[in-house]
């Protein structure tokens, strides 16, 4: 499975408690950036106008997903895939991510990491050496969209492997202990602090603000795990970790008549008495603070290089406008995109620059990224900035566009190759509430964009006025990046962690 242990996986971005220095940035005496004139309307008209005439393509027929329902009223899906030779197993729980505003956001995590460990039957190293003997690990991750817990094993352990599964989720060790090394873990991780891998929190943090749910770090700050206790999690597992938030996702080799007996007995038992389902999270708008902000984390322990991050707010996963931003991703940030046109072969200042996205149901945003040398940190800006600023000056290219568009069918369809990747997809399911035909609509959508809706949404959430710059380095060598650079009118807030 491709899920890394929650514990081990993480890096916490402790933005809230560091020292902060806000710094008005003088507007400069001219630009640095030469203005970009857009294409001619005769020109762009009819690209505007009509849709790219794509050439034929077979239908694609979506993997066939059985839902049946256990005696505790617990879903089941499962996904057939004969042949494959293995069986994955995921546990999903929707009310226990790590994006609910409503509790610390050190619970979630602190949760995760405990699932990781023994059982209440299998204490200690026991449950993790059971599973050994079957060629197996149990995998356990908390995202915004829920807790999961992953199995992968040969189909004649399958039985084996769901009574192991259901005892991690129905009977955890979670004694004192248990948190004790929990917490350790988690305090560690924040030692091992790493700036690529801190990027999304930090430059949320400046994107909205630190009050939002999407800037809320991993695990929380060292105040939040501080303030976790024992009790604390007991509490918020007899209230998350119930049947009517889970659903148990499997797919593999191996039939529907097998398959129900073991699911029954080990996870169709599981009730909890007194136990009520918790609704949905408040949505949280994905709106952008209305002042443009630079967010400099000081580290003088990445050497010469300093990490660079443009965020953008972005629609979320069932918006009309979702599509567009996603092959707009893959236009700015995409090996060949304009990104590493720009820094990496005109410039030759990066090995490589990247666009990602993290969106969920209510929204969620984009970063643009690269590292450099910190003394190319303005080029940097400025070359990202280049290629937004083209994207709303002017729709892309048709072969752009089609490029765009292929690559992002093509990562969709990759999804569905491996195992792991058909237990996320039915997990998705459940933790969104989405049905199986949400993927030829997501399919048929991407078919759809064109270049005027890809130029709307750089317009619409692309404006420089409402993206942040985050930069991760010795904030003392780019210095004069951040007061002589090119946009007027910022505000910076240095951190000191």
């Amino acid at each position: 499975m491709r899920r890394s242990r929650a514990a081990l996986a993480l890096v916490v971005a402790s933005i809230q408690g560091c020292a902060t220095l806000e710094v008005a940035v003088p507007a400069p005496k001219r630009s640095g950036l030469v203005p970009l004139q857009p294409l001619s309307r005769t020109v762009e008209e009819p690209f505007r106008r009509e849709r790219i005439r794509m050439a034929p393509r077979p239908d694609w027929t979506p993997p066939a997903v059985t839902r049946w329902t256990l005696r505790n009223g617990m879903p089941v899906y499962f996904i057939a895939r004969p042949g494959s030779g293995a069986v994955a197993f995921q546990y999903v729980n929707r009310r226990a991510g790590n994006r609910d505003a409503r509790v610390s956001p050190s619970l979630p995590m602190m949760l995760a990491t405990m699932l990781g460990r023994g059982t209440l039957s299998r204490p200690g190293i026991r449950h993790a050496v059971e599973l050994a003997s079957l060629g197996a690990e149990l995998e356990v991750d908390c995202h915004a969209s829920g807790l999961y817990a992953s199995v992968l094993v040969e189909p004649r352990a399958t039985a084996r492997a769901a009574a192991l599964l259901a005892d991690a989720i129905v009977a955890p060790e979670l004694t004192e202990s248990e948190f004790r090394r929990a917490k350790d873990l988690l305090f560690s991780a924040r030692s091992a602090f790493s700036g690529q891998a801190a990027a999304h929190e930090i430059a949320a943090w400046t994107l909205f603000g630190p009050a939002h749910p999407l800037a809320r770090p991993s695990a929380g700050t060292a105040a939040d795990i501080n303030a976790t206790t024992i009790e604390t999690v007991l509490s918020y597992a007899r209230q998350r970790l119930i049947p009517a938030h889970s659903a148990v996702v499997i797919a593999g080799d191996i039939d529907e008549a097998t398959l129900r007996p073991s699911l029954e007995e080990s996870f169709g038992r599981w009730t909890v008495d007194g136990a009520t389902a918790i609704e949905r999270a408040p949505s949280y708008p994905a709106v952008p603070l209305a002042n443009r902000r630079w967010s400099v984390l000081h580290r003088d322990l990445i050497g010469d290089n300093a990490h660079v991050f443009v965020a953008y707010s972005l629609p979320a996963l069932l918006h009309q406008d979702f599509a567009s931003a996603l092959v707009l991703n893959h236009i700015v940030g995409a090996h060949s995109g304009r990104m590493n046109r720009t820094l990496r072969e005109q410039q030759n200042v990066t090995y490589g620059a990247y666009a990602t996205l993290n969106i969920d149901l209510q929204g969620g945003y984009g970063i643009a990224s690269t590292t450099v040398d910190k003394q190319q940190v303005g080029t940097a800006i400025d070359g990202i900035f280049e290629a937004i600023q083209r994207l709303r000056s002017s729709a892309p290219r048709a072969a752009e566009l089609e490029a765009a568009r292929e690559r992002a069918r093509t990562e969709f369809f990759a999804r569905f190759e491996s195992l792991s990747g058909l237990v996320d997809l039915g997990s998705a399911l459940f933790a969104f509430e989405l049905g199986p035909e949400s993927w030829t609509r997501h399919l048929a959508l991407i078919d759809q964009v064109t270049g005027a809706s890809v130029q709307h949404v750089a317009l619409e959430y692309l404006s420089p006025e409402r993206v942040a710059v985050s930069i991760i380095g010795d904030s003392a060598a780019f210095a004069r990046a951040l007061t002589g650079g090119a946009r007027p009118g910022l505000l910076y807030v240095v951190h000191q962690p």
